[in-house]
């Protein structure tokens, strides 16, 4: 057991009157508690401390053990109120017996795995928390009704209990930051949460059975991140209909069953980035009209999503779309934004062209094109005049023209052309006027033209590396110079 200050307690005696009878003692221990064995409670506990000025933490030995010998905290009864964290930490306890009497935390509270505990009935006095509520990975734990006389607490995090089905017990209470309702498999429901603002971030993930969002109906802004992950029950996101804003990302992703995002037809602003991914029933993006901008779009990994018409009103300042196989057009995608700072197009089977980037004629940092097996043409890249760091595209199999670069005449760093299998010529470079720092061009098996580079090494002096393998033509950049940049 370890005391921090050295053992000290103060017998107070505050008299609110000049009579005895009116007279309230309190019995208070000042400093940081750890406690880690029955034993070392129940020596603390025939102190009758009042209160606790501190940390007050229960924890499991230093030995590598992940729990304490500690069975029952009938030795804390007389304590009422904590100034400071509460951590109950990988004990044996079934209950909560020995806190019925606690009735404030001035701190966080915290119960983490333990493995035998049911309720948490006897915490039915405890009616605030100034800080925040934990509870994980406590195996047996049923459902958290003794928390139901608080009325506020900063964060909510609620995860990994694996029997908890219901929040009936959150109907009163106002959660002043985030909410985090993680790894709870049979939870269909989430009831009560009547706060119109959520000042710090929604996270509801990895609930299984969830299938209502109900509670949220009165919900209009998010001021942090709005996650929805791994809920493989969930069509829809009823519930979420009147929600109007979110600060950060909108997060939607791993929940394989569902079909509609619909129901943010009210949403018209995203403080960060848009990410959709992993949602192998979805087919639309039908819902996000009302988003004007985002500062990233990324849409990956959704089998059987084909139609991105949802986002033709949102600018954006990085595109990702990868291994979405049920796309064949980017038609949907704003380019209005004229310069923006990344663009990503890979592992998109079906994706035949990018003309939906028409608008684009800056990227800022990279322009990757990559491994989309049946895109023949990049034209939709026609008007892009500069990359501001690297351009590289490579594995697209049917890709036999660069003319999509036709105007392209900078890149910060490099270019790196490989294994595009149907490239025989790379006549859209012609225009390049600079290339900061290297050109490498590789396994393009049909590869035999390299002239559109003849410019840029004899009219503006190329010097940075110029590497060339396993084409089926591989001049050196001298011979290009002189003209011998084809093979007859």
């Amino acid at each position: 057991m370890i005391f921090k200050p050295i053992f000290l307690f103060v017998l107070l005696t505050l008299l609110f009157s000049c009579s005895e009878d009116d007279s309230i003692e309190e019995n208070i221990f000042t400093g940081d508690i750890e406690i880690s064995s029955q034993a070392e409670l129940d020596a603390f506990g025939k102190n009758n401390f009042t209160k606790v000025n501190g940390r007050f933490e229960i924890l499991p030995p230093n030995t590598g053990d992940w729990q304490s010998d500690i069975t029952n905290l009938n030795a804390l009864k007389s304590i009422q109120f904590i100034k400071g964290n509460f951590i109950i930490r990988g004990s044996l306890i079934t209950s909560l017996k020995g806190l019925n009497n606690l009735s404030a935390i001035d701190g966080n509270f915290e119960i983490y795995g333990a493995r035998e505990l049911k309720d948490l009935n006897e915490l039915s006095n405890l009616k605030s928390v100034s800080q925040d509520v934990l509870i994980y990975n406590n195996d047996l734990l049923e459902n958290l009704n003794g928390l139901s006389k608080l009325t506020s607490i900063k964060n909510l995090m609620i995860f990994n209990n694996e029997l908890i089905e219901d929040f009936d017990w959150l109907k009163k209470i106002r959660i002043e930051e985030s909410i985090t309702i993680t790894g709870l498999p049979l939870i269909t429901s989430i009831e009560g949460i009547s706060q119109v603002t959520i000042n710090g971030s929604l996270e509801l993930t990895s609930n299984k059975a969830l299938v209502d969002l109900g509670g949220f109906n009165n919900l209009t802004t998010v001021r942090g991140n709005l996650s929805i992950w791994g809920n493989d029950a969930l069509t829809n996101l009823n519930g979420l209909g009147n929600l109007k804003s979110i600060g950060y990302d909108l997060e939607i992703g791993g929940n394989d069953g569902l079909i509609s995002i619909e129901e943010f037809a009210k949403l018209s602003s995203i403080g960060g980035n848009l990410l959709i991914t992993g949602n192998h029933a979805i087919e639309n993006l039908d819902g996000l009209e009302g988003v004007n901008s985002v500062k990233g779009i990324t849409i990956s990994v959704n089998s059987r999503l084909e139609d991105l018409n949802g986002l033709r009103n949102m600018q954006f300042e990085r595109l990702q779309i990868e291994k979405s196989q049920g796309i064949i057009t980017l038609e949907g995608i704003n380019s209005n934004s004229k310069t923006i700072k990344n663009i990503e197009i890979h592992g998109n089977n079906f994706l035949v062209n990018v003309d939906a980037l028409s608008g684009i004629t800056s990227v800022e940092e990279d322009l990757i094109i990559s491994d989309n097996r049946s895109m023949s043409s990049i034209d939709g890249l026609k008007n892009i005049s500069s990359v501001g760091v690297n351009l590289s595209i490579f594995d697209n199999d049917l890709l036999s023209s660069l003319q999509g670069l036709k105007n392209l005449n900078t890149v910060g760093e490099e270019i790196n052309i490989y294994r595009n299998r149907s490239l025989s010529n790379i006549d859209g470079l012609g225009g390049l006027t600079t290339v900061g720092s290297k050109i490498y061009l590789g396994y393009n098996e049909s590869l035999t033209n390299f002239c559109g580079l003849q410019p840029l090494f004899k009219d503006y002096g190329f010097t940075g590396s110029y590497v060339v393998a396993d084409n089926a033509y591989n001049p050196t950049q001298q011979e290009v110079e002189d003209g011998n940049c084809q093979q007859n």
